[in-house]
């Protein structure tokens, strides 16, 4: 049994977006990785990149959530990734050519723990990684979820009318619908608030 904690993450102004855990990569300095079950890979800025000693990398295109375009990134794999007193080895991640948001120099998907039964804490800033239980598992108050590409989906209905999957994304500061979705409810795009997003590979403006 492992337990890593946490600290709040704030984004301006004044909302909680997430939780952000202390990690080295490689024996390098400390980062503050965002807590993020949205993403499939460790994903670190340049600079932290650089100073981790995780230089160079295959090209890979990603694409995010509400991105116009795929952008191109750098994969390859981190020869240790330290959390507290957990060290986990061969971890893959990307490296994003832009700076993240103030304080943050990564995500750290939750997909990396798929060999825990994991507790994730919000109140306790606190994330346990347990042995997965013997026997017959307890279901109760269990919801079903699908899972893809390393990322999980629960299935919701807008307005008790439209029904569809949404990503599990501890990382989100905001429940997203699709532009699509915000037409069949009629919502006016001209009487909205934009809101400029910064997203593990891309800026997006919703």
């Amino acid at each position: 049994r492992s337990r890593i904690k946490l600290d709040r993450f704030v984004a301006p102004p004044n909302r909680a977006a997430g939780l952000v855990v202390r990690a080295r990569i490689n024996g390098g300095p400390q980062l503050s990785l965002l807590v993020d079950s949205g993403t499939q890979y460790v994903v670190v800025d340049r600079t932290a990149a650089l100073r981790s000693h995780c230089a160079g990398g295959a090209d890979l295109e990603m694409i995010g959530a509400g991105a116009a375009s795929a952008t191109l990134v750098k994969y390859r794999t981190a020869d240790t990734l330290e959390l507290g007193d957990l060290t986990l080895r061969g971890v893959p991640m990307v490296v994003a050519d832009r700076t993240l948001a103030d304080g943050i120099q990564g995500a750290l998907p939750l997909s990396i723990f798929a060999g825990f039964l994991i507790r994730l804490d919000f109140r306790a800033k606190e994330l346990d990684l347990l042995p997965y239980r013997t026997g017959e598992a307890d279901n109760a108050g269990a919801v079903p979820i699908l899972s893809s590409n390393q990322l999980l989906f629960v299935k919701g209905t807008v307005n008790e009318a439209h029904e569809g999957y949404f990503l599990l994304d501890t990382g989100a500061a905001y429940t997203a619908i699709s532009r699509n979705l915000a037409g069949q409810l009629r919502i006016p795009e001209i009487l909205a608030t934009h809101v400029p997003l910064h997203g593990g590979v891309a800026e997006i403006d919703a």
